[in-house]
């Protein structure tokens, strides 16, 4: 009993990490950069609980502190707090801007507020626990995932009423309608145009925005990720053993491919990624293939097979014309990494980088001139004939995108407060700052200038 305790533990505490990533929802073109200079150096540390989240289309971060639900906006490219409130859930998952008011979900509720000052406007919150025939303990009804656009709110709400909710953003979160969903949602809809797409255990729905009419339904395996809108209407579904691509506004499936995807630990990567310009679309599948298809009709643009069954890809970033691919190998001395670059459109490797030894990837960004790796570092003892490994330390590995040597190596070291059980777990690019996540705290690292 205390295994299984622990195990849906850490499945909540994946899915809330999974829910917490609004740019899952977004093109890759909307996801924050960085222009961070070397050396980078500490400039800011603040303390924090739980874990910050980036806000698409600005340079804020939200920090949300599950102890006390305060939530304190930080200006990236400075670390100053701009304001803080207390927003009382503990369960933040997703964050959007759009005309100057911030969206925040929670399990508990969906909440607008004023951006620039934190000022909250109106707060849609779902029902309580209640009895339901044959269930044992009370049912909540919860805020699976929310999306902002085109001033209204989209929500998935999941528990005792399996619906999707339309609120009026400018109307101080007005029901539009609701509409009950055959199959428990999954993840954050998504809005275009006149089009709300939802996706279920059992599949995928699209419906008219102005109407709440079903446009089509379309049966699907469970989906082993979130989707991923890739614009023009068009909505990229992973499932288990294939990838289906489906227009929104059109309302049809436009191809399916076979394509068991690729599991990154604690979905903290990308398995698949999209080029904008071209119309690209690059897949990490579970064996080991980097593999690039033309997003219109599906088929395969080039394939790249790790030879070796000791590397493992663990995730992929598609920025520019490069696509990027951490390593991580095996070898009989240890564990390490390495970071391969490919050309998009041939598949030809440009570079790969220095072996990094001990490290095993954990996140890493893409920015203007160098790629940011940070990574657990594993240490390995002997005790007698048994080899022991443990994490002791993590490390930010600054990789040079045009030649892929290693510019910079930051050691993070653990806390000796907390016996160096808490570990850097993302980070995030703002303009010149580059911020490192722990559990409690956050650092903010910057160049010279």
């Amino acid at each position: 009993m205390v295994r299984i305790g622990k195990e849906r533990r850490r499945l909540a505490e994946v899915v809330a990490a999974k829910l917490a990533e609004p740019a899952y929802q977004k093109t890759l073109s909307d996801r924050p950069t960085g222009n961070f200079q070397l050396p980078l150096t500490e400039r800011v540390r603040l303390p924090v609980g739980g874990r910050p989240l980036p806000v698409p289309h600005s340079d804020a971060l939200l920090l949300v502190d599950p102890r006390t639900g305060l939530l304190r906006a930080v200006d990236g490219p400075t670390g100053q707090v701009l304001w803080s409130t207390d927003v009382g859930g503990q369960h933040i998952t997703g964050a959007e801007v759009e005309n100057g008011r911030l969206m925040l979900c929670a399990r508990e509720y969906v909440k607008m507020l004023d951006v620039e000052t934190g000022k909250e406007l109106w707060t849609y919150s779902v029902g309580g626990p209640a009895a339901v025939p044959g269930i044992a303990r009370p049912m909540v009804d919860v805020i699976v995932g929310a999306t902002f656009a085109e001033g209204r709110v989209a929500a998935n709400v999941g528990g005792r009423q399996r619906e999707l909710v339309l609120l009026d953003a400018r109307a101080g979160g007005k029901v539009l309608w609701k509409k009950a969903l055959h199959a428990s949602p999954m993840w954050s809809p998504v809005i275009w145009q006149d089009r709300v797409a939802v996706v279920t255990t059992a599949g995928a729905a699209v419906y008219d925005i102005n109407t709440a009419d079903e446009v089509i339904r379309l049966s699907h395996q469970r989906p082993s990720r979130t989707p991923i809108s890739v614009g023009d209407g068009r909505l990229l579904l992973p499932g288990f053993t294939q990838l289906q691509c489906i227009d929104v506004a059109a309302g049809k499936s436009l191809w399916s491919v076979p394509c068991r995807m690729h599991h990154a630990p604690y979905h903290l990567f990308d398995s698949i990624a999209r080029q904008g310009a071209d119309d690209y679309v690059v897949v990490c599948t579970a064996d080991r293939k980097v593999v690039c298809l033309d997003l219109e009709t599906g088929k395969g643009v080039w394939s790249k097979t790790m030879a070796d069954v000791r590397k493992r890809p663990v995730g992929i970033r598609v920025e520019g014309e490069a696509v990027y691919v951490p390593i991580s190998e095996q070898t009989t001395g240890g564990r390490q990494a390495r970071l391969r670059r490919f050309d998009l459109k041939t598949g030809q490797e440009v570079w790969t980088s220095p072996s990094m030894s001990g490290a095993y990837p954990i996140d890493f960004k893409v920015g203007e001139d160098f790629v940011a790796l940070l990574a657990n570092v594993w240490q390995y003892k002997r005790a007698g004939q048994v080899r022991q490994q443990s994490i002791t330390d993590s490390a930010l590995f600054c990789i040079e995108k045009s030649t892929g040597k290693i510019a910079q190596t930051l050691w993070l070291k653990a806390d000796p407060e907390t016996g160096g059980r808490m570990l850097p777990s993302r980070i995030f690019p703002v303009d010149e700052m580059l911020w490192v996540s722990w559990a409690d705290r956050v650092l903010g690292l910057r160049g010279p200038n």
